[in-house]
């Protein structure tokens, strides 16, 4: 185990629900605690809160177009790909050779939108986006219409109490 060394990740939310609290404190738990947790469009609950690894998440304004981070992770998950600062941290994360995990739970319904948002992430997104996390078969449907590998999207997003809640032998993704 010497010499191994540790992984800097970091996390940027929109919203921040308890869900998204829970798979960051899962992570820290798993792998030690984030560089940083970004905000944005916080819930009035979710603000000055510390996560249980001890991290203060903070706050973006929304459309802020850039944050000052302290370090430049080797991971970087988050979820708003319309954000701009958290674009921007993903760029370069990616240029560095880092993985970016794109969260998303879109849904395909065929609309103009998504058929223009398709164009968009296959010319723009796909180059600062390495994996995408979705809740399940439906996102992953999304995605793959959007461009981004099949190989590359992983469901798992949403997490939940096993003991409360526990899968059903004919449950599906």
């Amino acid at each position: 185990m010497g010499g191994e060394k540790a992984v800097k990740w970091a996390a940027a939310w929109t919203g921040f629900p308890h869900y998204a609290r829970a798979l960051v404190d899962a992570l820290a738990a798993l792998i030690g605690a984030p560089e940083f947790v970004l905000v944005a469009h916080a819930h009035h609950a979710t603000k000055n809160v510390p996560l249980r690894c001890g991290v203060l998440p903070t706050v973006v304004q929304p459309g802020q177009r850039a944050v000052a981070i302290d370090c430049v992770p080797d991971v970087f998950l988050f979820s708003g790909w319309s954000e701009s600062s958290f674009l921007k941290i993903a760029r370069t994360v990616h240029r560095v050779g880092g993985c970016t995990i794109c969260m998303g739970d879109n849904i395909p319904e065929g609309t103009v939108r998504q058929w223009i948002g398709r164009l968009a992430f296959r010319a723009w997104y796909s180059r600062c986006i390495s994996e995408v996390l979705v809740p399940g078969a439906k996102s992953k449907r999304f995605f793959g219409y959007l461009g981004q590998p099949s190989e590359r999207i992983h469901s798992g997003m949403y997490t939940v109490d096993d003991t409360i809640f526990r899968a059903h032998r004919d449950c599906r993704d």
